[in-house]
């Protein structure tokens, strides 16, 4: 060939590119789901929070939220004889709460002019609304009960919006009601008092954003409409103990729980109905993993039947009772996370045996794919899933390759395919080192295992980048209750999913240490060339495309930066972004690609 690129009229393969190459992944750890989450509010079952086992730096991950007790003054303005003290007693009690474990206590005594309670510091932005949900029982209780959003301002509060009820009877009792602060203050005070004695039960406290869209945050949603994420995994090492039905049903009856495998309180606002509903706001096809270590088959048949069966069957009914009538239709489920073995292996045809029975029409993903699960285990799954968390690209083309030959020669399923549903260029590596997951580099790694499974589109099948918000800093997403911004591997994978074309292409290049993949369209005719250079100079190269035909257009993004540590962050978002530019495209053409680059050219014809 000539020296430079050369795009051929050629096809790698014969099947399209799968769409669901360009995944992501969501989980139970620390700050994932809250960060995608309307609510203000935490710990909001008074079940305590534990500390998470894994963190990126403490300092930076998910503060973990303190209720306190409070007891300010309360201006009376009728005359300057203020007698303020009071005692304010705040327990956690076992005894009768609303739901869970415990409920808080507050026992308050007192002469006048205080407000004397409970609170916890969150953040407000100017005329948000919010919706206020709270259950309230008393004793006793012969003043006001007064919620107000506001700050502590010397020895009396600077009140921005509060709401009063009155009455309070001794059996439990649902008030909502919207508030909203006219000024942005992250570290507002929330608090729930009295300004006379008595004893005040409070149990499921909620401050959810009245613009959230079936509860999740709306700016959240649409910086996932835009990368078009095609397929959502949820599962993960969370799933390991999960039990599914814990998950349902309304919000304030569910009791918090601690994720074991990661030691992080949830607060369980979020189950299967909610992730599945996420899935249908962005557009996604859902792939459930199902617990195979606490659960039993038939509790994954119950499981399937909620999602998929008619509202004639038991758990269909009760899915319908939850809100949504019609079936989910989840055709994707994945038998355990990360596993192999003895037990596991004698376990999935048990498993595999209810849930096809549950639903014939689903699609069986398994953990690992061990030489036995692709030779005598594999006729009912239609993937093997390993999980690449590896900077070295080579070694995810030499696993590609043995899988491809191991699985061909199965005389059990030869048509079984891969399932990458993770991957990362780490996951074990914590504190500093995490912090690579943000940068340039990350999305220099993204690029080149998307170009892989590109060029190995008819077995790979599936893939999903882990993870998709917060997650100790490896989310492509990045979230504080007030804000939002996106990492160089956000606009990575955005740019692939919303371009790429339907069939891999063949390519020669005299460049090895450029990362190429062509993709194209028939109808109408467009060609995706994408080209990731992963070193420290730029690299000149000639683009052929003498057998696809003539351009009349090109536009090229590029996502690059001054070095591989660069970074967006809350205070300079744009420092690493795409820029876009419309070439007049040659038949022979010269390009140079940056040091530490990402390019994605589109030809049109």
């Amino acid at each position: 060939m000539g020296a430079g690129i050369k795009v051929l009229s050629q096809k790698l393969f014969k099947e399209a590119i799968s769409p669901f190459i360009y995944g992501e992944f969501v989980e139970f750890i620390n700050d994932l789901i809250p960060g995608m989450w309307a609510e203000r509010i935490r710990d909001r079952s008074f079940e305590g929070q534990t500390n998470p086992r894994m963190f990126y730096r403490k300092e930076k991950d998910f503060p973990k939220p303190a209720w306190r007790e409070i007891c300010i003054k309360n201006a009376p303005f009728g005359g300057f004889t203020v007698h303020d003290i009071a005692d304010v007693i705040f327990e956690l009690d076992p005894i009768k709460p609303f739901v869970g474990t415990q409920s808080a206590c507050i026992r308050v005594s007192g002469t006048r002019n205080y407000l004397a309670g409970i609170a916890q510091n969150i953040p407000v932005r100017a005329n948000e609304k919010m919706k206020l949900e709270i259950y309230l029982r008393g004793e006793a209780v012969s003043g006001k009960v007064r919620i107000f959003i506001g700050r502590e301002y010397g020895a009396y509060p600077d009140i921005y919006d509060e709401v009063v009820f009155e009455n309070i009877g001794r059996d439990w009792k649902k008030y909502t009601v919207e508030i909203t602060s006219p000024v942005t203050d992250e570290t507002a005070l929330f608090a729930i008092t009295m300004d006379k004695p008595g004893t005040l039960w409070v149990d499921k406290v909620s401050l959810m954003l009245v613009s959230n869209l079936k509860g999740w945050r709306t700016d959240v949603i649409e910086a996932m409409r835009a990368t078009k994420p095609r397929i959502i995994r949820f599962g993960g090492s969370s799933l390991i103990y999960y039990n599914w039905k814990y998950g349902i049903g309304p919000r304030e009856k569910r009791a918090p729980f601690v994720n074991t495998p990661w030691n992080n309180t949830e607060e369980n606002d979020v189950g299967l109905d909610e992730l599945l509903q996420l899935c249908e706001l962005v557009g996604a096809e859902p792939l459930i993993c199902i617990n195979v270590n606490t659960a039993k088959p038939e509790d994954i048949s119950e499981q399937i039947e909620y999602t998929n069966g008619s509202d004639k069957t038991k758990f269909g009914k009760l899915r319908a009772q939850n809100g949504h009538q019609k079936p989910y239709n989840v055709k994707y489920w994945q038998i355990g996370n990360e596993q192999r073995g003895e037990a596991y292996e004698k376990a999935l045809p048990k498993f595999i045996s209810a849930m096809k029975k549950a639903d014939p029409n689903i699609i069986l993903l398994a953990g690992y794919p061990t030489v036995n699960i692709i030779n005598t285990l594999s006729k009912e799954l239609a993937y093997g899933c390993p999980h690449f968390y590896e900077p070295d690209l080579e070694l995810h083309k030499n696993y590609t390759d043995k899988a491809r030959a191991r699985i061909a020669a199965s005389p059990c399923n030869p048509n079984m395919k891969l399932g990458i549903t993770e991957w990362n260029h780490t996951a074990g590596d914590w504190g500093d080192p995490r912090a690579w997951l943000q940068t340039l580099y990350n999305s220099i790694i993204a690029s080149r295992m998307l170009n892989h499974f590109q060029r190995n589109g008819d077995l790979i099948r599936i893939a999903n980048r882990s993870n998709l918000v917060n997650s100790c800093y490896s989310g492509s997403i990045q979230t504080k209750p007030l804000d939002i911004y996106f990492t160089p591997t956000y606009y990575v994978q955005k740019l692939y999913s919303n371009l790429s074309g339907k069939y891999a292409m063949k390519v020669e290049s005299d460049n090895p240490a450029l990362d190429i993949s062509a993709t194209m369209d028939d109808k109408p005719k467009r060609l995706m060339l994408w080209i990731a250079n992963p070193t420290d100079k730029p690299i000149e190269s000639k683009i052929i495309l003498d057998e696809i035909g003539k351009a009349k257009s090109l536009n090229v993004t590029t996502i690059t930066g001054k070095t591989p540590a660069a970074v967006n962050s809350f205070e300079r978002k744009d420092n690493v972004v795409p820029v876009e530019q419309t070439i007049k495209p040659k038949e022979k053409m010269k390009c140079e690609f940056p040091a530490w680059s990402v390019i994605g050219m589109e030809f049109k014809f």
